[in-house]
């Protein structure tokens, strides 16, 4: 049963603003949803935080930030959910190296959210977002090696015509690095309307529906052509109006940006507001690198391989307190300079090996990966 919604069909401009940004920050801005998922990684992300856990010895947000920094985005606002002030430190260190000197990036403590609902609210109650006509929203564990930006340009252009379009959801197809375990939860099947800027007519999560059924109603609703598109990925990337994160703030039981979907789609005659899906080509990898422990150490082999075009430089990438430089052995073998390692040691696959560990004679590793100060 459809509930009443206050919302009218009018759309509204953006809000007038004295909040974090001003106009003269024209943007493109980025919200990075940070440790959601920290409470899988326990007992390691009770004293680290889960967007700073090594993947190849460098940091998860060091692949994001880098990603958009690349792209040219500007304006970031990194949400905390655990951990703030170690990722505020983080932030500063990593200020410090980029050349992008006129990058703004603010991290918001959000310690109180269990959910990407309590996130949006929390931001909109703090102001944060004010004076933001149009976000990307991203997790902190995104890697990517495709640009971002046109996407946020496709939707700008969407709203330009149509200022109803809320919503812009970037999927990737399916990859076969995926893990079952993060394939079954993040798979969906969209129908959408390809000749109205691929409006979402319904969402379908694998998880909950894995074979979808498609009413003929569904299909009448619109005069237009009409396209079921599976196995696309949700990472949780999206471009958003500054109307998202208020629907957040009027909807306590919205938890998940699926429950704004499904709630707006139900209520669209009465609500006004259309949501639209682009599809990322196939190709270049996109996905997330710590959704599990599982998939976060299975990956790094990739990482190192630079497999479907990864271009993040190891070399720049090191942790804050982390100054050794580092010697290519091979095409995916790194190790630090002060690093003691026997002559009769075997390095096999993807490794990398900290700064000052020790491998004595006759170890032989496959596919791994020391931090610091490691003996083997």
């Amino acid at each position: 049963m459809s509930k009443n919604v206050k919302k009218s069909k009018g759309v509204t401009g953006p809000p007038k603003s004295s909040g974090l940004f001003t106009e003269e920050d024209k943007g493109p801005h980025v919200v990075v949803v940070a440790d959601l998922h920290a409470r899988r990684f326990d007992p390691l992300t009770r004293t680290t935080p889960y967007c700073l856990l090594p993947l190849a010895g460098v940091p998860l947000l060091h692949y994001c930030l880098a990603r958009l920094l690349a792209d040219g985005f500007r304006n970031i606002i990194i949400c905390a959910c655990t951990h703030t002030a170690q990722v505020q430190q983080f932030v500063l260190s990593y200020q410090k190296d980029i050349i992008q000197k006129d990058t703004r990036i603010s991290v918001h403590n959000g310690e109180n959210c269990k959910s990407l609902g309590d996130v949006m609210r929390d931001l909109d109650a703090s102001q944060t977002l004010r004076g933001i006509a149009d976000f990307l929203l991203v997790p902190a564990d995104l890697i990517c090696a495709t640009s971002l930006l046109p996407f946020v340009k496709q939707h700008e252009a969407r709203r330009a015509r149509n200022p109803a379009a809320i919503l812009s959801l970037v999927m990737p197809h399916v990859s076969k690095l995926l893990t079952p375990v993060q394939a079954a939860e993040h798979t969906v099947s969209v129908l959408l309307s390809p000749s109205v800027d691929n409006r979402i007519i319904k969402l379908f999560p694998a998880c909950l529906n894995p074979a979808p059924n498609v009413f003929l109603q569904e299909l009448i609703r619109t005069d237009t052509v009409v396209e079921l598109s599976s196995n696309l990925f949700d990472l949780g990337v999206a471009v958003c109006s500054n109307h998202v994160a208020p629907l957040f703030q009027d909807n306590f039981d919205y938890q998940t940006m699926g429950d704004l979907i499904h709630d707006v789609l139900t209520n669209e005659e009465v609500m006004g507001y259309t949501m639209h899906v682009d599809r990322v080509p196939p190709g270049p990898l996109m996905l997330c690198a710590a959704p599990d422990l599982h998939t976060f150490l299975s990956f790094f082999p990739h990482i190192l391989t630079r497999e479907s075009g990864i271009l993040v430089a190891l070399t720049d990438s090191k942790l804050p307190t982390d100054w050794d430089s580092w010697i290519a052995y091979g095409p995916q073998i790194y190790v630090a300079r002060s690093a003691r390692i026997d002559p009769t040691v075997r390095l096999i696959g993807s490794c990398l090996i900290g700064a000052s560990c020790c491998i004595e004679a006759g170890a032989v590793l496959v596919d791994s990966v020391l931090g610091a100060d490691c003996h083997v």
